[in-house]
């Protein structure tokens, strides 16, 4: 099956194919093919500033594809394997955005320098309006500034407290607004 799907900037989607390390390419026309993910994949995807389709490796750090080739570049992330990716975002900066299974949150440049930043076991599940980073600390959605901290914090309504609600992933739309499944 098909998930965490993203839009890459050649205008094709993007998504994982679960249980079978690989992306899958979506073209504009219908046309389906399979890119294989050499070291398998988690979390979600992100179409960079750089053209490059990035994803979380299963244990390395973040991998870079690039469409055009098929060719996959692994990064390792500044907190090293224990510190799995989870998730990455692009961000407005150009950076690709991530969090780990360590607490932190990190930022890494297309040329593949990481830098990360401890934070409140802050997920990120995806990029808002504009590029802004935004993570979920479980009890508010957290708009992050580009060094890592909190900027402004939103609580979450009651009725979608932490027992009721568990976000997974947040995308933007066009009427500016912040949408999480």
């Amino acid at each position: 099956s098909l998930s965490n799907t993203t839009r890459g900037a050649d205008g094709n989607l993007y998504g994982v194919e679960a249980g079978n390390n690989a992306i899958v390419q979506i073209r504009a026309g219908g046309a389906v093919s399979e890119i294989p993910a050499p070291r398998g994949r988690g979390g979600t995807l992100a179409g960079g500033s750089d053209g490059n389709i990035w994803y979380c490796d299963a244990s390395k750090g973040l991998d870079r594809l690039n469409p055009k080739t098929g060719v996959t570049t692994n990064f390792p992330l500044a907190s090293g394997p224990p510190g799995a990716c989870v998730n990455v975002v692009a961000g407005a900066d150009g950076n690709l955005w991530y969090d780990t299974f360590v607490g932190n949150v990190g930022k890494m440049t297309t040329s593949g320098v990481a830098t990360e930043y401890a934070s409140n076991d802050t997920p990120l599940p995806g990029a808002g309006p504009g590029g802004t980073i935004w993570g979920w600390s479980g009890t508010s959605f957290d708009l992050l500034k580009h060094d890592g901290t909190v900027a402004a914090s939103y609580a979450i309504p009651d009725a979608l407290n932490a027992e009721n609600f568990s976000e997974q992933a947040c995308t933007a739309v066009p009427d500016g607004n912040l949408w999480c499944t």
